[in-house]
């Protein structure tokens, strides 16, 4: 079993953007990861070692686990990964399987829509309230994953809703 989130290596129908948009989202989810994990063991060396601490650990690693979760979100609907409660769905027959799947992925686009919308006006509020990190950083650019990711999440289910209705009208499961 592999571990990718791709459902295949290249899937059918998959354009240069697409393959060019995965790689820059999983190289973001790497490097945040890696950041996530040296800020995490350069806090946990200073503290145990030396009895000392860096003042911008804090909100570095509560920004990096923010953008881990959305990175991670982004990763997940591209590949339509996302957790789903399917009791209902594997005994259905495979058009109106699709067809369910299809109505998820536009219910999901909805919301997606309407979280993007109100991460913004969150953003833009940080912004003129002049809201700062430690060390009088301002807050808002790091904020401003949320709006993107909603954005992206809502545009990959938007894709996938699209696959689903194909696949239920031409009848196979493989169908792009």
């Amino acid at each position: 079993m592999t571990t990718s989130l791709s459902p295949e290596p290249v899937p059918e129908g998959a354009t240069r953007f697409d393959r060019i948009a995965e790689r820059i989202e999983n190289g973001a989810l790497a490097i945040t990861m890696a950041l996530l994990v040296g800020v995490a063991v350069l806090q946990l060396v200073l503290r145990s070692a030396f009895s000392m601490s860096l003042f911008w650990t804090g909100d570095a690693l509560r920004v990096l686990v923010l953008w881990l979760t959305l990175l991670g979100a982004i990763a997940a609907a591209r590949a339509d990964r996302h957790l789903r409660i399917d009791v209902v769905a594997k005994l259905l027959p495979h058009r109106a399987r699709e067809l369910m799947a299809c109505a998820a992925s536009l219910v999901t686009v909805g919301v997606a829509a309407l979280l993007a919308y109100e991460a913004g006006r969150f953003a833009h509020q940080t912004y003129v309230a002049g809201e700062k990190l430690t060390g009088d950083i301002v807050l808002w650019p790091f904020l401003l994953i949320m709006p993107v990711a909603f954005a992206l999440i809502g545009s990959y289910y938007l894709r996938n809703a699209w696959r689903h209705l194909r696949r239920a009208v031409r009848g196979g499961a493989t169908a792009q």
